[in-house]
């Protein structure tokens, strides 16, 4: 390797986010980044690059630009970094970097190994970094299994999680209570939430009135864990934050109920419809019903005509051509009184399909949830000899079925209620008369109980500015 006087000397560093818990700025690095940068400074380096990841994620942006560059072989003679774990972790990626290193004649220091470059051609030395590469990717899953092993422990003896929602703590015995410290400003949050029905507006409160800084993601998935309604959640899916199983009713100390749970999650679904605005208004198009024939994407509410809520007349916009999406140049916006009539028209049409639909004849199945718990307790009550041991397992079962039985009544209250309406106005709702005059709230409840989507398409009129729009309800039945 032809050696220059003064080698370009690029450094890597990288720190894990999962592991010092907290976002470290450019600015205002920890101690362990700071460690890093300080050694490759020192080291002679004359840039620096540097990611917040874990290192068995290979989409790590400065990782990327850097290997980038050693493919050009841009100006970079030697790469140096603290120990062999900062650049990877993963044995492929080692494989394919020391081809890179060799291909392109760039060094590589390690300066845990000291503060000469290290020989890629020397198959010993080669090895060596392969079998570290080896070393990191074992020790990542052998971290993965004991985590998974102390979770699958938590879910068998249904303790709380190590990762404690805001307000509740773990108790002695591993269950969740409530934090003294923490309740009272928990309950504030959810009370603000009910009275403003939006999130945004509830971060911006209690910044007012409290002075501590809430962000609208974080308090959506608080809202929604259901701890805070007296379950314990296991199998956190990362990218959903939803769990994969629910032991429910584990702790007394609850700071929502189940009806408030379905409020807060048709609420935060209403509001994230129409784009944040106008959520005192029941638009009873403006839930995500109307779709775009050409993109696909909902057409939002844009504005309110003549700024009257009582006729309730008013735009809707293709969401995909306000963000301009290449595929759509759907720029017009139909009026709510072009649509509405076209969904009456397909309701009263198949009116006598809308008695059937609702009219809950059909025997509903029991949830494979509730299901599985009653095999679970049949196997317990058939467990010979003294049962005083598998009586508290017992009555948690039966709590859970309860509460899931309940959740289910409550989901289909509405349903229920409209079919018994239905039934009881049997003679006047074929009239589009009947649900014009509904109030816009229960003609929101019947269109989102009946319609699938309204596919919305305009057709330019010939020598003209003005277009067609293309009405196409379609209905669930």
């Amino acid at each position: 390797m032809t050696k220059d006087i003064d080698p370009y000397n690029i450094g890597y560093g990288r720190i894990s986010q999962l592991d010092y818990g907290r976002r470290v700025s450019h600015t205002d690095l920890d101690v362990a980044a700071q460690q890093q940068r300080s050694r490759l400074e020192r080291a002679g380096c004359h840039e620096i690059y540097f990611d917040l990841q874990p290192g068995s994620e290979d989409d790590r942006p400065d990782f990327e630009r850097l290997l980038d560059r050693m493919k050009r072989r841009d100006r970079v003679d030697r790469v140096t970094i603290t120990r062999d774990d900062r650049i990877t972790r993963s044995p492929q990626v080692t494989l394919d970097l020391i081809e890179v290193f060799l291909s392109q004649n760039i060094e590589l220091v390690i300066l845990d190994m000291g503060d000469y470059p290290i020989d890629l051609t020397n198959p010993y030395q080669w090895k060596q970094r392969v079998q570290a590469g080896l070393d990191a990717a074992f020790e990542i899953k052998m971290l993965g299994m004991r985590i998974r092993r102390g979770y699958e422990y938590f879910r068998q003896t249904q303790k709380a999680n190590p990762a404690v929602p805001f307000g509740y703590r773990r108790s002695r015995e591993g269950r969740y209570e409530r934090d003294p410290e923490q309740w009272e400003f928990a309950e504030r949050v959810i009370k603000t939430f009910f009275e403003t029905r939006s999130l945004n507006k509830t971060c911006r409160v209690i910044e007012q009135v409290t002075g501590r800084e809430l962000r609208t993601t974080t308090l959506r998935y608080w809202l929604r864990n259901q701890v805070l309604q007296g379950n314990t959640p296991y199998k956190i899916d990362k990218k959903t934050k939803q769990p994969g199983e629910i032991i429910y009713g584990t702790h007394s100390d609850v700071l929502i109920t189940p009806e408030q749970a379905l409020i807060i999650n048709e609420v935060c679904r209403e509001n994230q419809k129409l784009g944040g605005k106008r959520h005192n208004i029941l638009y009873p198009l403006g839930s995500g019903l109307c779709r775009c024939r050409k993109c696909g994407s909902t057409m939002g509410v844009r504005k309110l005509l003549n700024g009257n809520p009582q006729e309730l007349a008013y735009i809707l916009r293709c969401t995909g051509a306000s963000k301009r999406i290449p595929v759509c140049d759907f720029n017009s916006e139909p009026r709510s009184f072009m649509i509405e009539p076209h969904i009456i028209a397909a309701l009263t049409e198949k009116a006598v399909k809308i008695t059937d639909f609702v009219s809950g004849e059909t025997t509903k199945k029991e949830s494979p949830e509730i299901t599985a718990l009653r095999i679970q307790r049949s196997y317990l009550l058939a467990t010979p000899g003294d049962k005083s041991n598998i009586l508290p397992l017992i009555e948690n079962i039966d709590n859970q079925i309860k509460a899931l039985e309940f959740e289910e009544t409550q989901t289909d209250r509405v349903s229920n209620y409209t079919g018994e309406t239905f039934k009881s106005l049997s003679h006047i709702y074929r009239s589009p008369e009947y649900w014009k005059d509904l109030d816009p709230s229960t003609r929101r409840e019947l269109f989102r109980q009946f319609v699938e989507v309204v596919w919305v398409s305009a057709v330019k009129i010939p020598g003209s500015r003005f277009v067609n729009y293309q009405i196409e309800p379609v209905l669930k039945f």
